[in-house]
Parts: structure tokens; C-alpha cells; sequence
């Protein structure tokens, strides 16, 4: 009996001292561990001094030019002295006296005087009247018959004796122009009707119309008479 109770705690000393070393041993791994963390957390929150690098200027690259050498200037030659020649003596020579000449006589020459259409004669007959009754400028009428009689050139030999009337119609502007003219009663000969005209037209510009007249035209009726 004696034996087995010393054997029972023997066995119960080394589980206490199983049990005593296995906390033991847990207790150092905690505290291990625990030193461990803290020791990281120590060197995660510690800054660490870090190698900067040394700024280094930027560099640029110049191109240095040669220095302009001055141009020089060029100085004048030096003329050397010239020496005059002597002047030739002039030998004195008389002048021979020419004969003075009347100048040329200037031929005068008389220019042809312009010939002068010819009037109307005792066989063309101008008749002339206004639009305007009122038209009391009668001078001004007969300028204008004399001008345009002078320019009147009626083909002979074409009324075979008979009395042949042209009736034109014509306005005078302001300032001596014509419209027109037409004929308002032909003659039936051709060439007759075309005199009248082209007296009329070789006329303009006629005299411009009286001051005093107010109108701006005057409607002409100018009848041409012709008998051979």
C-alpha cells in the first residue's frame, strides 16, 4: 500500500510538473510573441532617415559667336601734286565780216473763205408755227428758219413742175437740242421728205429758247415748200 501511494505521487509530480512547464513554456511564446509586435509596431512607426538625391541644375548649351572684327576704312589715296601745263597763247585772228542778209519775206496766203450753204430761194418757202399759241418770241422763230433754210438742200428736177409741201413736227428743248423731227405730211417724194430732215438735224444745236419763255420745250410744226 505503502509503495502505491508513493508511485500515485510521483505520477501527480510529474503531471504538476508537465503542467508547470507547459504554462511556463506558453507564458515565454506569449511574451516572445508580444515583445515581437511591439518591437515591429517600434520599427513601422520609427522614420527612417532616406537618401535625397543632389539637385543638380539643369545645363545649357550656348554657342558663342566670334566677335565682329571691326571693318576697316579705306583711307583717301594721296594725290600727288599734278603740274598745270601752260596755257597755249592765243593768237589773235580777225573775224570775217559777212554780208548781212534780209531775212525771207513771209508769202502771205489768203485761206479759202467756207462756203456758204445756199438759202432758200424764190422756189423754197419755210412756214413755220408753235404749239403754244401764246409763243410771242418771233425772233426766236425767224433764227431758226434762217438756220435751218441755210442747211435745206432739196433735190432738183423731182417735182416734175408741180408744188410739193413736207409738214415736219419737232420739239426744241431748253437748251437748243431737238427730238424728232418727224414728218407729219409727206411730199410722196422720197428724197424731198429726207431733205427736210436732214436740214433740220445739220441745224442742231438750234438757239436755246428765250429766257422769258418758261416752258420746257417748244413743239415746232415747220412746213417746206417746193416748186420747180
Amino acid at each position: 500500500m505503502g509503495n502505491l501511494r508513493t508511485h500515485g505521487t510521483m505520477r501527480d509530480r510529474i503531471k504538476d510538473a508537465r503542467a508547470w512547464l507547459g504554462a511556463s513554456l506558453w507564458r515565454r511564446t506569449l511574451v516572445a510573441s508580444t515583445a515581437l509586435h511591439f518591437i515591429g509596431i517600434i520599427f513601422l512607426s520609427v522614420t527612417w532617415p532616406t537618401k535625397t538625391r543632389p539637385m543638380v541644375p539643369p545645363i545649357y548649351f550656348v554657342t558663342l559667336e566670334p566677335a565682329a572684327v571691326p571693318e576697316e576704312t579705306p583711307q583717301p589715296p594721296v594725290k600727288a601734286p599734278v603740274e598745270k601745263a601752260p596755257s597755249p597763247v592765243k593768237m589773235e585772228t580777225k573775224k570775217k565780216e559777212t554780208p548781212k542778209q534780209d531775212p525771207p519775206k513771209k508769202k502771205t496766203v489768203e485761206a479759202p473763205k467756207p462756203k456758204q450753204a445756199p438759202a432758200a430761194s424764190q422756189d423754197e418757202a419755210l412756214d413755220i408755227r408753235t404749239d403754244q399759241p401764246s409763243f410771242v418770241f418771233n425772233y426766236y422763230l425767224d433764227s431758226i428758219r434762217r438756220k435751218i433754210s441755210s442747211r435745206w438742200q432739196p433735190p432738183a428736177g423731182v417735182t416734175a413742175g408741180k408744188e410739193k409741201v413736207v409738214m415736219l413736227h419737232f420739239r426744241i428743248l431748253r437748251d437748243g437740242s431737238v427730238i424728232g423731227p418727224t414728218v407729219e405730211e409727206g411730199s410722196g417724194i422720197d428724197l424731198l421728205d429726207q431733205s427736210t430732215i436732214r436740214a433740220v438735224l445739220e441745224a442742231v444745236p438750234l438757239p436755246p429758247l428765250p429766257p422769258a419763255y418758261d416752258g420746257p420745250w417748244l413743239g415746232v410744226h415747220l412746213r417746206f415748200v417746193r416748186h420747180d
